[in-house]
């Protein structure tokens, strides 16, 4: 550190004025990494002998929690698999396109899908729905067409995640009318 200084014109074979001595003193102190707060110098990093600080900082809190506080039981999630089936697609967007954002979202589905199977163990068929594309990417109509269940609930609700999703926009070749199904089926 010396020789650094030295190198920089910032040392002098002048005595360091009484001002400055403890910042420079300060500047070979080892720094720690996660707070870059300087340590002190002795390298057992305690303080009065004491393994549990480091300097003036405790490592510890005192705590006095309960273990499992705030901890809430777990909902039972049924197990929920989505499928999706052949699309239709009327307009100028690949299917891989369309199969990806639908993959993304995959999970928002299935949260549905779960949360019908709460209320319903063994919901269970198909359902297809149809969603128009703008050419922006927006889906700007989402309809469910059919479906083998009686779960309005759960169609509203998937319907609900297709009007959020965001596909690729089609550079003005205008708007892509898509028909998906999907086959639900219940681990339990």
């Amino acid at each position: 550190m010396l020789e650094a200084l030295a190198l920089l014109g910032l040392l002098t074979t002048d005595p360091l004025p009484e001002s400055l001595r403890d910042d420079v003193a300060a500047l070979s102190q080892p720094v720690a990494p996660e707070t870059g707060l300087q340590l002190p110098l002795n390298r057992d990093l305690t303080h009065d002998g004491d393994p549990e600080q480091i300097g003036d900082i405790p490592t510890h809190g005192i705590g006095g929690g309960e273990p499992d506080y705030g901890e809430m039981p777990a909902r039972p999630r049924p197990d929920a698999v989505i499928h999706g089936g052949e699309p239709k697609i009327l307009g100028a967007m690949d299917r891989s396109m369309i199969d990806e954002v639908i993959r993304r979202h995959l999970g928002t589905l299935r949260e549905c899908y779960t949360d019908a199977l709460a209320q319903e163990p063994k919901l269970t068929g198909r359902m297809s729905f149809t969603f128009v594309i703008h050419s922006t990417g927006e889906v700007i109509d989402a309809k469910l067409r059919s479906a083998t269940v009686d779960a309005s609930e759960l169609g509203d609700c998937l319907t609900a995640q297709f009007l959020r999703m965001k596909f690729p926009a089609s550079d003005g070749a205008g708007i892509v009318i898509v028909s998906y199904p999907f086959w639900l089926r219940s681990g339990a």
